[in-house]
């Protein structure tokens, strides 16, 4: 018996990992104890716990998804629970997931940069032309091993990684971009594309593995309560985020602002403090690799205080020119990524000969320019120097042809930075967009202090680097981060006007880099800005008719052909009386849920033939296997047999049982409602699915899979 339960259990995909797939514990747990609301006595104050710190949907509220406490932590729990402190899980995973994030960002680093001296020293011997050539194939070897990891390991790895962060925090399931397969091919990917030398970055790619951490930390038993929970499993992906932003600069408020701004359309400031405590271990982490200079780090800047004046005329125009060229970089980018993903050149735009092309160019011109060569972090130091950069030791940046220099670094950094992220290979695009932003900043200052004379060349090369990050991203919180790495905040107006109009115009033209990335991918999200397709139809106008639903008289069948007429997108099915009325609905894990209790109350009372048979049959319900097999085993089958088979099918269901967990309020609305409000209502109360009535009869169902696929 025990045997055809584990084999019933497999084919209804008991352990299905969804967050919405386990709505049954009636007791939350809060502060480390176990507390059920509806039984709390009266006098005991309920206002100290924040409704939002464990519910952020409104189908959470009834059911709430908290399991009982481990015993490997009871000890913990009941210790913490004297000091009134929130669950220590949370605390526990935070602290572990910014640890680890610190290491994988520096082992990406450090890998990085030894495979790049690496090829400096194989290049350097008393044959120009066999140095170009060594150059040349390392350059384009590491290129296609970048592709490789893409093409073979996991596709889910290629590009930045946050546009699908932000889709999973908004609910999207992307279980394939969480996968082992999407780490090894990330960090392999990203460790060869930045030894090969094409101008990627590495923040998103960081943000991507740290949410990768993130899932697997919640599959281990200890922490599964905490997958378990929509709520809970948000804040941790979140944090990740500031994690993924801190490992890569150790920039832990900047980076906890950052994941909010890229990845947030609404946030609950309760969940602010997760975020800020898994930052500020990754910046331990990041502290512990820096005390022992084995990275490349920005450093403190000694940049003399900056008086409110003309200067200020100065800042704005540097604003103003690189919200247009970031942009103009927007624009240029997502028209490659366009043309490499339509094939538009076959002979050029195939995965590998693309990114062999890209490889083939950056060789070439980081071989020809000696500051191309330099690492991003280190071109940025320098930029960010108070003093003039002929100065420096061992300077690139020869004093008669210094601008021109500058110039050419501009151009070819955008240049080489866009063509490099369209590839196919795990990259990012901040540290590139800063080093260019900050040589930009520093011609704009070397060019104003040969006309004017000014002694801000230092501070224009920072607002640079942060008002065309701000450009291309979106994002305001770039001007915290640029103060944390920078160490000085006095020069906190020139810095905000330039961040703001930059944002402001590159806003003006269209949407951010990330964004753009997410509909070039077509990611299921919503969007804040709504179309006018929106304003001019109705919830009837995007219902779906062919939706399951069941009866107030239904049978173990009838439960059964529910579970097959679902789509991914159905997390619930409605009940109706003979009228069509909605009376309730009920999540389809519970259904497989109690079809398990009622199997195995009558495992005992069928033969092993009908038990064989009713396996056969829900398996052809759900489609793993086809009509010929199922009626191949029907045609064996004599009728005692199939009596019993059809008496257990036609087993009235009780939904007066706990397992089912009826939700006697679900969601409705009429049908003449404005999709706009349908498109609110999604956004706001982290709905799944919505009904549409019409006079209390069911119509159909919208799903927020339906609804984005339908826009």
């Amino acid at each position: 018996m025990q045997e055809d339960t584990i084999k019933l259990l497999k084919i209804f995909r008991m352990e299905d990992e969804s967050p919405h797939s386990t709505n049954e514990m009636k007791n939350i747990e809060v502060s480390g104890r176990n507390i059920n609301f509806a039984s709390q006595p009266p006098n005991q104050s309920r206002s100290k716990y924040i409704l939002t710190d464990f519910f952020t949907s409104i189908d959470q509220i009834k059911n709430p998804t908290f399991e009982e406490n481990l015993t490997a932590l009871s000890k913990i729990h009941r210790f913490l629970t004297g000091f009134s402190i929130l669950n220590p899980s949370v605390w526990i995973v935070l602290m572990i997931l910014g640890l680890l994030s610190s290491v994988i960002a520096f082992c990406v680093d450090y890998l990085s940069e030894k495979l790049m001296d690496t090829r400096e020293f194989f290049a350097s011997t008393e044959s120009g032309f066999w140095n170009f050539c060594i150059w040349m194939l390392y350059t384009l070897a590491l290129s296609w091993l970048a592709a490789a990891t893409t093409k073979w390991i996991s596709p889910d790895a290629e590009g930045s990684g946050i546009p699908e962060m932000k889709a999973i925090i908004a609910g999207v399931k992307l279980p394939h971009c969480l996968s082992t397969q999407t780490f090894i091919a990330k960090f392999t990917g990203l460790i060869a594309g930045s030894a090969a030398g094409l101008s990627i970055g590495r923040e998103g790619p960081f943000v991507h593995v740290a949410g990768i951490i993130a899932h697997k930390l919640t599959k281990y038993r200890i922490f599964r309560h905490l997958r378990t929970n929509l709520t809970l499993r948000n804040q941790i992906m979140g944090a990740s985020v500031a994690a993924g932003v801190a490992a890569a600069f150790g920039a832990p408020v900047g980076g906890v602002l950052f994941s909010i701004e890229v990845t947030a359309t609404y946030y609950y400031v309760s969940n602010l403090w997760k975020g800020i405590f898994c930052a500020v271990w990754c910046v331990i982490g990041f502290d512990l690799f820096r005390s022992g200079e084995v990275t490349d780090l920005i450093n403190l800047t000694k940049l003399d205080p900056i008086e409110f004046g003309y200067e200020i005329f100065g800042f704005t125009l540097l604003g103003t020119l690189c919200g247009f060229v970031g942009a103009f970089f927007i624009k240029f980018t997502g028209k490659m990524i366009y043309n490499r993903k339509n094939l538009k050149y076959p002979a050029i735009h195939t995965r590998f000969r693309y990114t062999l092309f890209v490889g083939a160019i950056c060789g070439i011109l980081t071989y020809m320019l000696p500051y191309m060569q330099l690492h991003d972090k280190i071109v940025i130091n320098q930029m960010f120097r108070a003093d003039n950069l002929t100065t420096y030791e061992k300077t690139y940046w020869s004093k008669p042809t210094l601008s021109l220099n500058l110039f050419i670094y501009v151009i070819t950094k955008l240049l080489l930075t866009s063509l490099s992220i369209s590839c196919q290979i795990p990259c990012g695009v901040f540290v590139p967009i800063f080093a260019a932003g900050s040589t930009f900043g520093r011609l704009f200052g070397q060019i104003l202090d040969s006309i004017f004379g000014t002694e801000y060349r230092g501070v224009y090369a920072v607002v640079g680097a942060a008002a065309l990050t701000s450009s291309v991203t979106h994002t305001l919180s770039i001007a915290i981060i640029v103060f944390e790495l920078t160490g000085q905040i006095h020069y906190f107006l020139p810095m905000m006007v330039g961040v703001l109009l930059a944002y402001s115009i590159s806003s003006g033209f269209g949407i951010s880099y990330y964004d753009s990335l997410l509909e070039m991918k077509g990611l299921p999200y919503l969007p804040s800005i709504k179309s006018s397709w929106l304003y001019a139809n109705c919830a009837k106008d995007a219902v779906d008719p062919q939706y399951p639903f069941i009866t107030h008289e239904a049978t173990i069948k009838d439960l059964a052909k529910a579970i097959q007429q679902s789509k991914s997108a159905i997390v619930k099915i409605p009940v109706v009386d003979d009228d069509m009325n909605l009376m309730f609905d009920v999540n389809l894990t519970n259904i497989k849920r109690y079809i398990m209790m009622v199997y195995q109350e009558r495992l005992h009372t069928l033969s092993r033939d009908s038990r064989s048979h009713i396996e056969k049959y829900f398996s052809y319900l759900l489609h793993e296997i086809d009509d010929i097999e199922y009626e191949q085993s029907i045609a064996c089958r004599d009728d005692s047999e199939m009596k019993e088979v059809d008496s257990f099918l036609s087993t009235p269901v009780e939904f007066s049982s706990d397992i089912l967990q009826l939700d006697d309020s679900p969601l409705s609305i009429p049908e003449n409602t404005p999709l706009v409000k349908v498109h609110f209502l999604f956004m706001m109360l982290g709905l799944t699915q919505i009904y549409v009535a019409y006079r209390g009869k069911l119509m159909g169902v919208v799903s927020k899979e339906m609804f984005l696929k339908h826009r």
